[in-house]
């Protein structure tokens, strides 16, 4: 029996099938480290998915025991508003899901570069707080030993009985010390300020906190995310806008909200709520009191650019709500950006002109200066420079028009307004609600037009990449005579 079942485990490892060169090529494909996707030290825009252990609903409402945990979809939010003001990588669109989190990041080495050393060192303390020795190490990994990773006292501020440098005019506030004592090293510098604007470290300083809170919650420990997220590559403006209306719609495609207005906790929404605000009130109005969707005027030719039998959004959709004499001029101006609540969002509309927010207009003389002046100003997002050549109000009317068409099932023809729109970004008008409805089928690794899909396979060393054939029918827009 013993002898049977050896020779038998013997031929189920012999009989298998050999991998051609090719599936070896395929696997490591699947495999290819990170590092390798995303450039650290180029601008880029990447979709990264995070999901939490097992894709059970530890962010919404378990189908089992019938516990709701809803509000923790709030912390992601917060979370994620808070860091983008801290790291130099911006949020362009975000959507937090019962189950998973859609965020789309665009890392700014260049921002970053900007900064003082003591800018640096300040805005890492405030992501990663924790005990600082009295000295620094004069061995470089030792110091980067002490600062690579989350302390146990993350959610604290330092410590109020860390021991003071020597006087001498030395800083003797334990921030301030903190931060002369990082500022003095170059090379840790040098390393804090790629992390500042590296993907990676993003997503751990999104992903630990929302973890740890939750087990402490649960009263439970172990995992909370399945794992490492999955990031995919947006070569161009097209990819851009195909995983932007993607990501905004995922609520509505998933049941859990009817129009992009009431889809909560996505940067839609975000940008909504401000052109609510912006919508002067009437006197005649008796609903102001009963929330910012009563009290939204609806224009009627706002209706025209879909049909009237499809009664999937409110009339108050985004583009009754964006016409002309309804909302004010959104201003972009960074005095203005504090008090909109999309001001840590990455605006729409694009500005090559608009140059990095940062402190970091003059150097301080003294870390004291710094601190001081990064806490009274600190801007919520790395730059006003904006995603696509397009308005707020064309981005908006353009996700309306494919949610509705999404949620109701059907394949209207594309409004004139928005065609000329995606004409421009050369997305495909007659397959973009496909496009939109399968994108997170259809492509993986990378997006964007077809032959930036092949220069992207050329630089990772690979023959092709998943999703040439579906980009070169979503993102190749027919001729026009």
């Amino acid at each position: 029996m013993v002898r049977l079942i050896i020779m038998t485990l013997a031929r189920s490892t012999s009989d298998r099938p050999k991998t051609s060169p090719t599936d070896g090529q395929h696997l490591s494909m699947a495999r290819r480290n990170r590092a390798e996707i995303v450039v650290a030290d180029e601008v880029g825009v990447y979709h990264c998915v995070q999901r939490v252990v097992r894709r059970a609903f530890l962010c919404g409402v378990d189908p089992v025991s019938g516990n709701s945990y809803d509000h923790r979809r709030a912390w992601i939010r917060d979370r994620l508003e808070y860091l983008a003001g801290l790291f130099g990588v911006e949020v362009a669109a975000f959507a937090v899901m019962s189950n998973h989190v859609h965020v789309i990041l665009r890392n700014r080495p260049d921002v970053v570069a900007l900064w003082t050393d003591q800018e640096v060192a300040l805005r890492w303390l405030s992501i990663f707080p924790g005990r600082v020795c009295t000295k620094p190490d004069p061995a470089p990994a030792s110091a980067l030993a002490a600062f690579s990773a989350p302390t146990a006292e993350q959610a604290r501020s330092l410590s109020p009985d860390t021991p003071a440098l020597p006087p001498a005019g030395e800083p003797t506030d334990s921030l301030e010390q903190a931060v002369a004592l990082l500022s003095a090293d170059p090379a840790l510098v040098a390393t804090l300020r790629g992390r500042l604007s590296s993907l990676s470290w993003f997503m751990r300083a999104l992903a630990e906190p929302i973890a740890r809170r939750a087990n402490r919650e649960d009263h439970c420990t172990g995992r909370f995310w399945e794992g490492r997220f999955k990031s995919q590559r947006l070569l161009d403006e097209a990819a851009l806008l195909a995983c932007s209306v993607y990501v905004d719609l995922n609520p509505i495609r998933a049941g859990l909200a009817d129009r992009p207005e009431t889809s909560e906790l996505t940067s839609a929404h975000e940008r909504i709520m401000v052109l609510l605000q912006d919508i002067p009130a009437k006197p005649d109005t008796a609903a102001v009191d009963a929330g910012p969707m009563a009290a939204a005027p609806a224009d009627p030719s706002a209706t025209a650019l879909v049909e009237e039998d499809s009664p999937v959004l409110a009339e108050e959709s985004p583009a009754a709500l964006t016409g002309s004499g309804n909302v004010e001029p959104a201003r972009q101006d960074t005095a203005d950006v504090p008090l909109r609540r999309d001001g840590w969002l990455s605006p729409i509309e694009l500005d090559e002109r608009a140059e990095p927010l940062t402190t970091a207009m003059a150097a301080p003389q003294t870390p004291a200066a710094a601190t001081k002046r990064f806490g009274s100003s600190r801007s919520r997002r790395a730059s006003d420079r904006g995603l696509l050549p397009m308005t707020l109000e064309s981005y908006l009317n353009l996700l309306d028009w494919t949610g509705r068409q999404l949620r109701a099932g059907t394949s209207g023809v594309i409004p004139p307004g928005l065609a000329s729109i995606l004409d421009r970004l050369q997305v495909s008008a007659e397959s973009w609600l496909e496009t939109v409805a399968r994108f997170g089928r259809r492509f993986h690794r990378a997006v964007g037009l077809a032959d930036h899909l092949q220069a992207e396979a050329q630089r990772l060393g690979v023959a092709w990449l998943h999703g040439l054939r579906w980009s070169q029918a979503a993102f190749a827009p027919p001729l026009r005579s």
